[in-house]
């Protein structure tokens, strides 16, 4: 049970998007990274189809649905919906058929504390695979949630 209110929390359900208005955007760009902390880019690459998914943004539908995000220049940019916190941000770069994330940072303030680097790569990749691609890896949350008991936000088992 505590696993799934620390998912939902964190996650939430994301439900299907239309395009992140232009208003919104403007707004979120002014939310910038409170104390940026580089993480380590996942290794995850991403197909053409994915890619076209994630540049075309996504704007939370419901109160279950817990991130904005929108892409500038090859860059996506990750804010908490009710917020508007800045949260992630990763720049990707073509490689022929496929995208890699190059260069990532998170941030770290009051309400979010900072997670180990690895830690923190890895739930970058898993909001994006289930927020845009809506992909449930069920090894990668697996070990997400060890992260966080390691960490101490959620209970031992």
């Amino acid at each position: 049970m505590m696993d799934l209110m620390f998912l939902h929390g964190f996650i939430g359900g994301p439900s299907p998007s239309p395009p992140i208005p232009e208003g919104l955007v403007a707004r979120l760009k002014r939310n910038r990274l409170e104390s940026p902390v580089a993480i380590p880019p996942p290794k995850r690459e991403w197909s053409q189809s994915e890619w076209e998914r994630i540049e075309a943004g996504h704007v939370a539908q419901e109160m279950e649905d817990k991130w904005n995000g929108y892409v500038d220049t090859d860059r996506l940019y990750l804010h908490r919906s009710w917020t508007g916190d800045r949260v992630y941000e990763a720049q990707f770069q073509s490689d022929g058929s496929v995208r890699r994330i190059i260069d990532a940072v998170g941030t770290k303030y009051d309400r979010r504390p900072a997670m180990r680097p690895e830690a923190d790569s890895l739930q970058l990749e898993v909001v994006i695979e289930t927020v845009f691609l809506n992909v449930w890896n069920k090894d990668k949350i697996d070990r997400l949630l060890e992260y966080a008991r390691e960490e101490g936000f959620i209970p031992p088992r």
